[in-house]
């Protein structure tokens, strides 16, 4: 599950700096930034170990 977890965030973060390279303006830019933003949720919320040090990092704060 961790290696599902950690390659949806390479892939995500992959695909946000294609976005950015690019600078698609088109409606292709829309959905590469969405999925890319997606798969990094994705792979956060499947990784108990990030999810929790994210929301330790939260309830420090407020």
């Amino acid at each position: 599950m961790e290696t599902l977890s950690y390659s949806s965030m390479v892939m995500g973060l992959f695909l946000l700096g294609i976005e950015y390279t690019y600078l698609f303006d088109d409606l292709l830019g829309y959905f590469i930034t969405t999925l890319g933003v997606l798969l990094i949720l994705f792979g956060i919320f499947i990784n108990k170990k990030i999810r929790d040090f994210i929301v330790n990092i939260v309830i420090n704060f407020l």
